[in-house]
């Protein structure tokens, strides 16, 4: 693979990302149209469970080329390489400063903490960049959204101990983004983080813990937040998702390598990988709806709850106290969690702050949070 000059890759125009967009509506493959009629056919919240990893072992073509994936199987998304400018310089404004900019407050966000240093990355700038390659407190971190899968992820971006940059490759994988890293020009999944082209396929990144929730609501849970600027570098219409119609329906623009009619494919889901061998995924609307979903993908316990003190973001835990597995169960006020077991009471973050277990931290789980079509196209069964 041979990159192109950013020099030119970063010189596209506005006018030309907006034709490349239209250029893969039209490009997309009509026989997914009217799978917005599809309807969920299975009791609500059973988890998709597989026994294996996403991938099968690396393959080596006859030019050499070591890859996960069918080589056929990769889609070009429209724009070339580094036609869709990761930011790799960000800029970041305070709250207010990014209210006076006049977006609305129903954006979704996703955010996150080192150290004591909150950041928020809003998707209406992201769905322009896909990838913003960022350091906080000395930390690097690669944030993610695909905008095709609904996925907002964080990843450590660290290999072999040195921070690696990334971009858009242009190309996708069951209609989702492949980063590719500027070390060895691997192309990477970006729903699991595993590169699956190149001299590194095989390489895992670390998912890096995120919350996904509107602005209105991380700004008023973590007021003192810095979040992502307009100001990028690069001239684009903020205030523009060139999205907005592929969210409304249940079409899909490019092919996938299985679909499932449990739920329509644009649900939001939240999805969870436990030790690569067994996967559960959860609606995100029936969790607020149902209350706490205590649950068993493969031999972890779980618990899956949405908290209501951050917009009713979707939290996953592991539902297990030393050698003790607990069930939970909402509060009459609908405040705190108990367990059945001792009737302790614990927060939304997993904590027990009253009762016999006071004190004890349940094992957060990282989730992938998305479309259902992207999450089970990477875990069937």
């Amino acid at each position: 693979m041979h990159s192109m000059p950013r020099n030119i890759a970063l010189a596209i125009p506005f006018v030309l990302l907006v034709l490349m967009a239209a250029l893969a509506w039209a490009t997309r493959d009509s026989s997914l149209d009217g799978q917005s009629d599809q309807v969920a056919a299975a009791t609500f919240l059973t988890p998709t469970v597989g026994p294996t990893g996403h991938f099968s072992s690396v393959q080596v073509s006859e030019d050499g080329t070591r890859h996960l994936i069918p080589l056929d199987a990769i889609r070009s998304g429209g724009p070339p390489k580094d036609g869709i400018p990761s930011i790799d310089a960000p800029r970041f404004v305070g709250s207010e400063s990014w209210n006076e900019l006049g977006f609305s407050g129903d954006n979704l966000v996703i955010g996150v903490e080192v150290n004591g240093i909150r950041r928020a990355y809003p998707f209406q700038v992201l769905v322009w960049h896909e990838i913003v390659n960022d350091v906080i407190d000395g930390k690097p971190l690669l944030i993610t959204y695909c905008p095709l899968c609904g996925t907002g992820i964080a990843f450590e971006r660290e290999i072999e101990g040195e921070p690696v940059q990334f971009g858009v490759s242009g190309q996708l994988y069951n209609s989702d983004l492949l980063m590719y890293d500027r070390k060895t020009d691997s192309f990477w999944s970006q729903i699991t983080g595993t590169a699956v082209v190149g001299p590194l396929a095989g390489t895992v990144l670390p998912f890096y813990p995120s919350e996904i929730m509107t602005w209105d609501d991380w700004r008023q849970t973590y007021p003192d937040s810095a979040v992502l600027s307009p100001d990028t570098g690069f001239s684009r219409d903020y205030s523009v998702d060139p999205y907005s119609g592929y969210y409304a329906d249940g079409n899909l623009w490019f092919p996938v390598s299985g679909l499932d009619a449990r739920l329509p494919v644009k649900e939001r889901v939240t999805g969870i990988e436990v030790e690569g061998a067994a996967f559960g995924a959860y609606p995100d609307e029936a969790v607020v709806e149902h209350g706490p979903v205590n649950d068993q993908v493969g031999d972890t316990p779980v618990l899956v709850v949405a908290d209501p003190t951050t917009g009713n973001t979707i939290r996953v835990f592991e539902r297990r106290v030393g050698n003790q597995t607990l069930e939970f169960s909402m509060s009459d006020g609908g405040t705190f969690l108990l367990d059945g077991a001792t009737q302790s009471q614990w927060s939304f973050n997993g904590q027990a702050t009253d009762g016999e277990l006071a004190g004890n931290q349940l094992t957060e789980i990282i989730p992938v949070k998305g479309f259902w079509f992207a999450w089970f196209a990477f875990h069937q069964d």
